[in-house]
């Protein structure tokens, strides 16, 4: 009987979750291309985890996500893709189930239920859970913070929004905005408590920065100043300041629009929640390079006070029998609608497979014995690959960058045997005004052409791939 009543005090609740599974797994066995970051993330995953021995490294990178990858691949070397994949599975469900937490406990059941079916049918959220990227953990560390945070236990808020830290670094701002919010109401034991929480992760971190880079930063600085000069956001898919209400109300759910009256729902964390909401969304706007992703940083916070919104709506029935009705109904509208932009949009997107061509490429060193360096303009080729990779791109590929290698390749050459080049993975596009990278490309891929031997050259449509070799090896 507790079981039955369970299910029929809660079954909205739990058709939503068992559907974000079941839509997830529909799609989980299909062919997903690991992106850029994932294989960043997987190389320093297997760097970090073979103590430098293999993979990659790139110091402006936070390094939780590295490490489950890296663990997943020590484990499971022959699938290590597997396991990560999983976990983002249970992330996203997790995930939709403490946004009906959230709002349950911040406005109403009705307010939680309304919320979750929006952020299950969420377009981008849907789309990266096939990906690897950080977006999907640190949703669930952030959501998973202000849970405990509005039950009062603000010392896991801490340790979990710095954990979300330490998956992506503009999480930091949540760490801010809880300190404030809580300075706010005067809740001085809570920022104890928070503060402890979060340096039982951040004083690890800061001692590692000042033993491995000297600075109790370590790369966050950096990673800042690269962001701003990424070439692929910031000038090639360079996006207008008002790119992210595009997204939220084109490309992810119309029923959104009702966020606006959201704000007039008041409770004890209205501030709470429309300060998570506008200082990211301001940060975001102001940063020179948007993309896309970093929609999920805010978004939980535009879907919480849409799901306010509605609530207000249904309040203003009387009759409790409407109330469910109206409900039910718009629970099936904004999934539908939702579910429905997510679906097109993945099918619009996904790649069915990679080419034979990219293939080729990243499989080339597959039962080839490597003795020198390998070099290489794409870090994809790092999940595909268990040797130590040096990284020609990074950290942003500009004049001084193709300089720095080209010297090297020209009074180096006899330590690398191999170097991987392809024009569109972006790691040696230049900018369109940067005349010494576009003229450090031309003379590295003549001395290519003399001193090595192309045992690769591969291409489709306007992408080549191209695979050197040192014939002293």
């Amino acid at each position: 009987m507790k079981i039955k009543n369970f299910f029929i005090k809660n079954y909205l609740m739990i058709l939503i979750l068992s559907f974000t599974f079941l839509a997830h797994l529909f799609f989980f066995f299909n062919f997903h291309e690991i992106w850029w970051d994932s294989g960043v993330y997987i190389g320093m995953g297997k760097f970090l985890l073979s103590l430098g021995k293999v993979g990659l490294w790139e110091h402006i990178r936070p390094v939780f996500w590295p490490v489950i990858l890296g663990t997943s691949w020590k484990l499971f070397p022959n699938n290590f893709i597997l396991i990560p994949k999983i976990l983002e599975l249970i992330l996203v469900v997790s995930s939709v189930f403490l946004i009906y937490l959230i709002g349950k406990k911040v406005y109403s059941k009705t307010a939680g239920i309304i919320a979750a079916a929006f952020l299950a049918s969420s377009t981008i959220l849907f789309y990266l859970s096939f990906h690897l990227y950080t977006e999907i953990p640190v949703l669930f560390f952030v959501l998973l913070a202000y849970y405990f945070l509005i039950n009062d236990k603000s010392f896991f808020a801490g340790l979990f929004l710095a954990i979300a830290f330490l998956t992506k670094f503009p999480s930091a701002l949540f760490l801010a905005i809880v300190f404030f919010f809580l300075l706010f109401r005067k809740s001085y034991k809570q920022i104890l408590y928070l503060v402890l929480g979060s340096f039982v992760v951040l004083i690890p971190f800061f001692i590692s920065n000042i033993v491995f880079y000297h600075n109790i930063f370590g790369g966050l600085l950096d990673a800042q100043q690269v962001i701003r000069n990424v070439l692929g956001c910031n000038v090639l898919r360079s996006q207008p300041w008002y790119y992210y209400f595009f997204l939220i109300f084109f490309y992810e759910n119309k029923f959104l629009a009702v966020s606006l009256v959201g704000f007039f729902r008041k409770s004890k964390y209205s501030l709470l929640i429309t300060m998570s909401l506008i200082i990211p969304l301001l940060y975001f706007i102001f940063l020179p390079c948007r993309d896309y992703r970093y929609l999920v940083m805010f978004l939980p916070f535009v879907i919480l006070l849409a799901g306010a919104g509605l609530e207000l709506l249904i309040n203003s029935f009387r009759k409790k029998q409407f109330k469910v009705l109206i409900l039910i109904s718009l629970v099936l509208a904004v999934s539908f609608v939702g579910y429905r932009m997510a679906f097109v949009f993945y099918e619009n997107n996904e790649a069915i497979s990679y080419s034979a061509e990219k293939e080729s490429f990243f499989n080339y060193l597959d039962n080839r014995s490597v003795s020198g360096e390998v070099w290489t303009s794409n870090p994809v080729l790092s999940a595909y690959s268990d040797n130590k990779l040096n990284k020609i791109y990074y950290p942003v590929y500009d004049g001084n960058i193709s300089t720095t290698f080209f010297n090297y390749l020209h009074n180096n050459s006899d330590k690398i045997e191999f170097v991987f080049l392809d024009n569109c993975g972006g790691g040696i596009i230049c900018h369109p005004d940067d005349y010494v990278c576009s003229s450090n490309n031309g003379e590295m891929i003549s001395y290519l052409n003399k001193e090595f031997n192309l045992v690769l050259k591969t291409s489709k449509n306007n992408c080549w791939y191209k695979v050197y070799h040192n014939l002293a090896y």
